[in-house]
């Protein structure tokens, strides 16, 4: 498999070659993968429930990682639409 370099760190990550063949397809490693992403990387949807966290409130910004060539997480994804 070969390896490249992370989008977002000096890591290099193993990737699938099937990976590379899809379209925006961005190389992460874990660490950047499971930290927060930066604001420009950052879902635009808002959080709906305070239950899942404490620190965070109604309406605040998702953290989560936006999809390649969208504004939205996976999650989000259907405001995208509207």
């Amino acid at each position: 498999m070969p390896r490249l370099k992370c989008n977002f760190c000096e890591s290099l990550v193993f990737v699938k070659p099937s990976n590379l063949k899809i379209e925006g397809f961005v190389p992460r490693c874990y660490k950047c993968s499971t930290s927060h992403p930066p604001p420009d990387w950052q879902c635009q949807g808002s959080t709906n429930s305070t239950r899942k966290r404490q620190d965070r409130k109604k309406g605040d910004r998702c953290c989560r990682w936006r999809m390649v060539q969208h504004k939205y997480c996976y999650s989000h994804i259907s405001q995208e639409e509207e």
